[in-house]
């Protein structure tokens, strides 16, 4: 159950991430070239590096989410390098389109999907191994249970 939310979890979240991260850099390029000082297109794309930050971290609930949101985003940059217009006829010519063309054809998107992709992969966790005599009854679950009696303190000699 937890990697059928994955998939909608990874799905939804990179179509969002996206979408939002390519209309901040579609109105950050816009501005640079009108020299606007606005900065709502960097509020956008802040939006969507936390997008994509959760996108990241989902891979709590299941990996399945970041390996599949990193897919789309490869998948989608190779598609796209042909034309974004063919593969999206319906994004426009606005801030999304803009921002689309800028993420693909700099690389951007490819390298944020491999990232995800390879997230995907790595484990997430390792088992710490129990030292020989460990039963596991100590309170931080790693530490060695003492085997033997303990020794006398004697003060340092000096």
């Amino acid at each position: 159950m937890r990697h059928l939310l994955g998939i909608v979890v990874g799905l939804v979240l990179t179509a969002a991430a996206l979408a939002v991260t390519a209309v901040g850099v579609g109105q950050l390029g816009l501005a640079a070239t009108t020299r606007d000082p606005s900065s709502t297109g960097l509020a956008w794309v802040l939006v969507g590096g936390v997008l994509f930050g959760l996108l990241a971290a989902s891979r709590r609930v299941s990996p399945v989410s970041p390996f599949l949101g990193g897919a789309l985003l490869v998948a989608g940059v190779v598609l796209t390098v042909q034309n974004v217009a063919r593969v999206l006829p319906d994004v426009g010519d606005g801030d999304l389109s803009r921002g689309l063309d800028q993420l693909v054809y700099t690389g951007t998107a490819a390298v944020i999907g491999a990232l995800l992709v390879v997230l995907a992969l790595v484990p997430q966790g390792r088992r710490v191994r129990r030292a020989k005599g460990d039963d596991g009854r100590d309170d931080d679950g790693f530490t060695a249970v003492p085997q033997s009696s303990p020794q006398a303190w004697s003060p340092p000699q000096g």
